[in-house]
């Protein structure tokens, strides 16, 4: 019975032993709440990091990709000019033969076969 008794007497005293308080508590479980916000905010700006690269680049590429094809067009219309210029200098040759042919050599002068009685 003394080791029984001894027994109550150490229960008793854990029982009595100071606990933490119902505000630190409080306080604890407030801070465990704004940790598990924080971790979830950073999850979300994590995703939305990942997003917004993954626009960039898609961005990137597409500026890229428009940059090549207005090259690859102007070259082309450099081309089309080009052809287009020699067309119209060709056509402007035969019509200046024509003129002569038809008119003489000037403004007013004498066809080319006037004076040829044939």
């Amino acid at each position: 019975r003394a080791e029984s008794a001894e027994k109550q007497v150490e229960i008793a005293q854990l029982l009595v032993r100071p606990t933490a308080s119902t505000a630190e508590l409080t306080r604890l479980a407030e801070a465990a709440a704004k940790g598990e916000a924080a971790l979830e905010a950073k999850a979300a700006l994590e995703t939305e990091l990942a997003d917004t690269t993954k626009a960039l680049v898609a961005a990137t590429a597409g500026a890229e990709s428009g940059a090549a094809k207005s090259a690859r067009e102007a070259e082309e219309f450099a081309k089309w000019r080009q052809r287009a210029r020699g067309l119209l200098e060709d056509k402007d040759a035969e019509i200046d033969k024509l003129r002569r042919r038809f008119f003489g050599n000037g403004p007013g002068g004498e066809p080319a076969n006037a004076g040829n009685d044939e």
